[in-house]
């Protein structure tokens, strides 16, 4: 960083807080990337309807940052 240069991957939902000084830069490849994030509970149970709210609740803001991230991107 002594030269003011520096180089790191950012995550996805991270990129949105990134400043706007920043310049992001969507990696390529061949395929897309994946990633599987699960909601654990007890074996067993079924989920309350609060445990099934709050999941969708995540489903609905990771949808909403992703839509973030993506504007940003092609705005720089």
């Amino acid at each position: 960083m002594a030269a003011g240069l520096g180089v790191t991957i950012v995550p996805g939902l991270a990129a949105a807080a990134v400043r706007e000084d920043v310049a992001l830069l969507r990696i390529r490849s061949d395929r897309p990337p994946t990633r599987t994030v699960l909601l654990a509970g007890r074996a067993g149970a079924e989920p309350s309807a609060h445990a099934r709210a709050f999941g969708d609740a995540l489903h609905e803001v990771a949808a909403q940052l992703r839509l973030e991230l993506q504007r940003r991107v092609r705005q720089r």
